[in-house]
């Protein structure tokens, strides 16, 4: 998984659209879990994983989700997300050691947490990996 994360997050910060928005702020862990997030932010955690197949067992499967967070409007966590969108879904990433191919599954969910203070939108995505 740990490869998995490297891959997705370096190839989700090369791009100069999300330098611009929120420069290398795409945590790969839970927000809570960040120490000192800076905001606007996204970040993405692994929520399962496995064998796409008994038989396939080189391929796997990889449920995660992607949140972006924003102190000033729900406006700009949409417009990083449609950033991060464009760069992700049925896109294919490689790296030395895996590729894989991922996908929007859930569009995002949209709202605002009293404790940050910041609105924020959650959606869930899958990818296929090989190792």
């Amino acid at each position: 998984m740990k490869e998995f994360r490297d891959l997705l997050r370096r190839y989700v910060i090369s791009s100069s659209d999300i330098q611009r928005l929120i420069k290398d702020r795409f945590y790969p862990t839970f927000l809570a879990e960040q120490k000192n997030p800076v905001y606007p932010c996204s970040n993405f955690a692994v929520v399962t994983g496995g064998n796409v197949d008994a038989n396939a067992k080189d391929i796997g499967r990889v449920i995660f989700r992607i949140w972006v967070w924003s102190k000033t409007s729900l406006e700009e966590a949409y417009t990083i997300y449609n950033v991060i969108f464009d760069l992700l879904h049925r896109v294919r990433l490689e790296s030395q050691s895996i590729y894989c191919v991922s996908e929007e599954t859930d569009r995002p969910f949209d709202n605002y947490d009293d404790v940050s203070g910041c609105y924020f939108l959650v959606a869930t995505w899958s990818a296929n990996a090989m190792e």
